[in-house]
C-alpha cells in the first residue's frame, strides 16, 4: 500500500493504467532520508504478508521511531493511507486504539492541510526531489521568470538565437581537457538544458556560476545536430527566490 518499495531501484516507472490507478512515479524507500534499510525491509515483509489497511496498523505491525514516523509522514510516503501529511503525521503517532469509553479522546484535530509549496520543501527536505512539485514551475507561476523559455522549447530554437533560460543547478563540470570551460545542466519541469561556460565568462562572474542553486541565464543557442546547448553570456543567481528549498547540486565530481 505505501507509494514506496526499498527492493526496488530509487526511480520504479510503476504505470498502473486503470481506470481508478493513474499511472504513477513511485521513489523507493531508499531515497528516504535517514530511513535505515533494515526498518525499510521490516516495512516490505510486513506488506508482502498482507497489505496495510491503516497507519494504525502500519505502526502496529512495524515498530518504527518517532523520527522514522515523521520522515514517512512528512515525505508523502503514507499518502496511500492518509492524503493529508499533517493528519498522516499526528494518526502515526497518536495511542494505540482505545475502548469505546475513550474513543473520543484519540479523535483527529482539525488541522490545516499543508500548501503545494510547503510539500514541495518536505519533499526535497527528505527525499531530494519531488514528484509532484517543481521548483521552476512554482517560480513561473508566480512571474520570476516569464521571461525564460522552458527547456522544452529549446528545440524550436534557431542556431546562434539569443535566449535566457533558467533551472535548477543539476551539476558542475569542467574536464580536465577543457581549459578553464565549466559545463553546466539546469533543470527546468519540461527537463534539462545544456549550459557551456567559456573560461572568460567563469572569471568574470565566478561567484553566480559557482554558489547559486538557481540560475537564470541569458545567452545563445548552439545546435549541432540534435544537440543543443546555451553559451552563457550572463548569469544571474536567483537562489533567494526559493531559499528554504534544500535544492543541492553535484560537482566537479
Amino acid at each position: 500500500v505505501l507509494p514506496v518499495d526499498i527492493q526496488h531501484s530509487d526511480w520504479e516507472n510503476t504505470l498502473e493504467s486503470t481506470r481508478h490507478n493513474p499511472p504513477a512515479l513511485r521513489l523507493g524507500l531508499c531515497r528516504l532520508k535517514g530511513f535505515k534499510e533494515q526498518t525499510g525491509q521490516l516495512v516490505v515483509n510486513q506488506r508482502q504478508q498482507r497489505p496495510f489497511h491503516s497507519i494504525d496498523d502500519l505502526c502496529q505491525r512495524v515498530h518504527l521511531s518517532n523520527e522514522d514516523k515523521q520522515r514517512l509522514a512528512m515525505s508523502g510516503a503514507l499518502a496511500s493511507l492518509e492524503q493529508q501529511r499533517r493528519h498522516a503525521l499526528w494518526q502515526s503517532h497518536r495511542p494505540p486504539p482505545q475502548p469505546a469509553l475513550f474513543a473520543n479522546a484519540s479523535q483527529a484535530p482539525t488541522l490545516a492541510p499543508t500548501t503545494d509549496y510547503q510539500e514541495m520543501r518536505q519533499d526535497f527536505e527528505w527525499t531530494g526531489l519531488s514528484l509532484d512539485h517543481h521548483p521552476m514551475q512554482w517560480l513561473r507561476q508566480r512571474g520570476y521568470i516569464n521571461d525564460c523559455l522552458r527547456a522544452k522549447q529549446l528545440e524550436t530554437c534557431r542556431h546562434k538565437q539569443l535566449v535566457t533560460v533558467a533551472g535548477v543547478v543539476v551539476n558542475r563540470q569542467r574536464p580536465g581537457t577543457a581549459r578553464g570551460v565549466i559545463f553546466m545542466t539546469l533543470e527546468d519541469e519540461t527537463g534539462n538544458i545544456n549550459v557551456v561556460v567559456w573560461k572568460k565568462t567563469v572569471d568574470a562572474q565566478r561567484k553566480a556560476l559557482l554558489t547559486s542553486r538557481i540560475i537564470k541565464i541569458k545567452g545563445i543557442v548552439e545546435r549541432t545536430d540534435k544537440v543543443i546547448h546555451v553559451i552563457a553570456g550572463k548569469l544571474i543567481d536567483i537562489t533567494d527566490k526559493l531559499s528554504d528549498v534544500a535544492l543541492k547540486s553535484r560537482d566537479f565530481q
